[in-house]
Formats: structure tokens, sequence, C-alpha cells
């Protein structure tokens, strides 16, 4: 009766597939032979009932299947003949899990026939020294209408993947004519190839040629520029060099004038001593001259007389010593003036020495430009080699591609990114050349700024 309730199609909606259908492999044994075989192992639980069913049913054979339901009343007497110590739940939990290591192998499976009908399902664990059974189930052959209604159950599940797998040849199909189409086109595109690529070989080859032709002709006219800023660099440093002599001289001659105003300041010193001393003996004069005119006043008015021209003679050396003094600021002055002159042109004698060593520095730079420019040549020469070598190569890889359809979308794309290579080089030579020139003018320029505003400064110092 429990087995009948499996297979009623009311009693579906309240089955639950535990362990779906597994092939595991199972020793088989039916009275004294012995042999292994692949058996279907599936676990159905009735949620309504306590009901759990284990069908085994032969993958070669499918009329062949073997049932085991186990209700409440049956697990009883399970448990107390293999002395289990779980409960129900418990006990089906335990199944699952032993069913999953029957799977990876870990445990094993035999199927002894009892008589016609009855079987005894064991699972064992091999050891060295003897197999320890983990669980033992009673199982009966299942009857015909269980047989029939899982084939029919079996048959309509293939009829649905059978199904969808024609939806996906169907698909696999319509792909397929894609794929040849795309292949024709694609052999089309590469019967068109070789003669794309000598027209682009072409192309690329004079645009390759005339920008080497235009990076030659820059190349010359630099040179021709490089060897005019030289000379005019040579004639530049050549009045550098006169004007520093021309500095010289003239430094030696204030310095030649400045020993002589020393000298002259040092003269002109110990005579404002002299008269400083002259102008302190007086005043000690006059002083004893009013302490003996205060002693003798009842003298004569010709003693009044000289004393008025002692004091006349006073006031005329008080005059001159303020003249002198004056005379000395004046040349105290000048003296300072003669010294800041020279350290002015002391200074303007460091910068045009330091604006020569810069213009020469400016020149090295420019001859390793030059030698710069000339390897960027050798190296676009050699480039155009390589390109030479690489539509070669290409060539050779086209005859190839009737064999290889799966690399053709490749090798195409490889070419694209070598032309792509070929143009971008180019454009980066002919942006190399344009910088090289705009710094090379930029550099002429601040040179040529620096020259005149260092000529105006001396021009400013001499005056």
């Amino acid at each position: 009766m429990n087995e009948k309730y499996f297979t009623t199609r009311q009693n579906r909606n309240a089955i639950v597939k535990i362990f779906k259908a597994t092939p595991i492999s199972v020793n088989f044994q039916e009275f004294e032979v012995q042999d292994q075989r692949q058996f279907h192992v599936c676990v159905e639980k009735a949620n309504s009932l306590n009901l759990v069913q284990l069908r085994l049913s032969s993958i070669s054979d499918d009329s062949w299947m073997a049932i085991s339901t186990v209700d409440c009343v049956m697990f009883e007497r399970i448990k107390t003949d293999q002395s289990l110590h779980v409960t129900y739940q418990e006990f089906v939990d335990h199944l699952i899990n032993i069913l999953v290591s029957c799977r990876k192998g870990e445990l094993c499976i035999s199927l002894q026939k009892s008589d016609n009908v009855t079987f005894l399902l064991n699972i064992f664990e091999r050891s060295s020294f003897r197999n320890l059974t983990h669980l033992c189930l009673p199982m009966e052959k299942a009857p015909l209408e269980t047989v029939l209604y899982h084939m029919s159950e079996r048959a309509a599940q293939l009829q649905n993947n059978l199904s969808g797998l024609g939806s996906e040849i169907s698909a696999l199909k319509e792909e397929i004519s894609r794929k040849e189409e795309l292949c024709a086109r694609l052999q089309a595109e590469v019967a068109k190839f070789p003669e794309k690529l000598e027209e682009q070989r072409k192309k690329t080859l004079q645009e390759s040629c005339a920008e080497i032709e235009d990076f030659k002709r820059v190349i010359m006219q630099l040179q021709k520029e490089k060897v005019c800023e030289e000379k005019r660099m040579q004639e530049i440093n050549l009045s550098n060099l006169e004007k520093m002599q021309h500095m010289k001289a003239e430094n030696s001659r204030l310095n030649q004038t400045l020993s002589e105003n020393s000298s002259k300041l040092e003269s002109l010193t110990a005579e404002l001593v002299n008269l400083k001393a002259h102008n302190r003996r007086l005043v000690e004069e006059n002083t004893q001259l009013h302490e003996a005119a205060n002693e003798v006043t009842n003298k004569t008015r010709k003693q009044d007389l000289n004393a008025l021209d002692l004091k006349r003679q006073l006031k005329d050396q008080r005059e001159k010593i303020s003249v002198y003094e004056k005379q000395i600021s004046e040349l105290t002055a000048e003296l300072e003036a003669e010294r800041s002159l020279c350290r002015t042109k002391r200074n303007s004698l460091e910068i045009a020495t330091e604006e020569n060593s810069k213009a020469n520095s400016i020149i090295l730079k420019l001859r390793k430009k030059n030698d710069t420019l000339t390897e960027k040549l050798c190296s676009a020469r050699e480039l155009a080699g390589q390109q030479e070598r690489i539509i070669e190569d290409k060539r050779k890889e086209i005859e190839k591609f009737s064999q290889i359809f799966r690399n053709i979308e490749a090798k195409m794309q490889e070419n694209r990114e070598n032309g792509k290579d070929v143009e971008k080089t180019l454009a980066d030579l002919h942006d190399a050349v344009d910088v090289i020139e705009e710094k090379y003018t930029r550099k002429l320029g601040e040179l040529s700024n620096r020259l005149p505003d260092s000529n105006n400064t001396q021009r400013n110092h001499r005056i």
C-alpha cells in the first residue's frame, strides 16, 4: 500500500526528491554469482506522511527496478535490529549523507538476492581487516505498475530534453549558417586583401619617402642655420673679448686714478692736521692775547690796533680752515664716486665673462642637437627598412590565410595596427622636428635678447 502512494498522480505534489537519480556502481550478488552493475539510485520522501522510498533502477535494463519503502513501523524494526541511535528524521538525513559518500566512492553498496522478489541492500565501508556495515535495508522487486509509471515519467522527461535539444540543434544550425556566410565573406575579403595591402604599402612607402625627404631638407636647413649661428657666435665672442680687454685697460686706468686720488687725499689730510695744529696754536695765542689785554687795559692805542690786527688775522685763518675742510669733503665724495664706478665696471666685466661662457655652452648644446638630429635621421632610415621587411612578412602570411580561417580577424587587426604604428612613427618624427626647430628658434631669440641687454648695460656703466 505504501509503495503505491509514490505512483499516484494526485500524491505527486506532496512528494519531494531528497536525493536525485544518480548512477552508482553496486556489487550485485545473485546466489553465488557476483558482479558489478550500474544502477540509478533515487530517494523520495512524502511530506504529509513519514514515508521514505529508496529506488534502484538498472541502467542497462529499464524494466528492472527494486524499491524499499521505510515507514515508522519499519524504521523501528530496523532501529532495533541494527542498533541505531537516531530518530526517524535523523535516519533520513543520515541515509542521504551515506548515499553522498557512496557517490564519492567513500562507501560501497552491495545488493544480495534472497529470492525471486526480495533483496538485501548493504551499505558498508571497506577496510584492510573486515568490511564495516553502516546500514542494511530490505528491498523487493518493484511491481509492474511502478516500473511502468517511472518509465513513462522518464520518457516524458526524455521527450522534454529531446525537444530542448532540437531547439538547440536548430539554433546551432542557424549559427553554423551565419558562420559559413561570415567565412565566405572573409574569404572574399582575404582575396582582395593582397591588392589592398600592396596599395597601402606603396602609399605608406611614398609617404615615408616624402617625409624623409622633408626631414632631410629640414636637417640641411638647420645645419646651414647652425653654421651661420656658429659664425655669428664667434664674432660675438671676439667682440666680447675686445670689450673685455678694453674694460681691463679702463679698470687699470681707474685703479691708477684711485691711487693718485688716495695719495692726494693723504697729502690733504696731512695739511689739514697741520692747519688744525696751527689753529690750536692761534687759539692759544688768542687766549694769551686776551689775557694780556685784560691785564694791560691801560696800554696805548697802538697796542689796541695790534690787537685788532691779530683778531682780523685769526678770522682769516678760520675762514681758510673752513675752505680747506670743504675741499677735503669734496675730494672725499669724488673718491667715493670713483670707487663706486670701479666696482660697477668690475661687475660689468664679470657679467660679460659669464655671458661669454653661456654663449659657448649654447654652441655646445647646438652641436649636440645636431648630432641627435643626425641619429634620428639614421633611425628613420632603419625604420623604413623595417617597414619593408614587415610588409614582406605580411605577404607571406597572406598566402597561409586559406588554411587558417580562425586567425583572419586577428591578422587583419595586426596589419591595421602595423599601419597605424608607421603613421604614428612618422607623426612622432615630424613632431620631434617641429619641437627641435621651436626650441632652436627660442634659444636663439633668448640669446639675441641677452646680448643687446649686456651691451646696453656696458654702455650705461661707461656713461
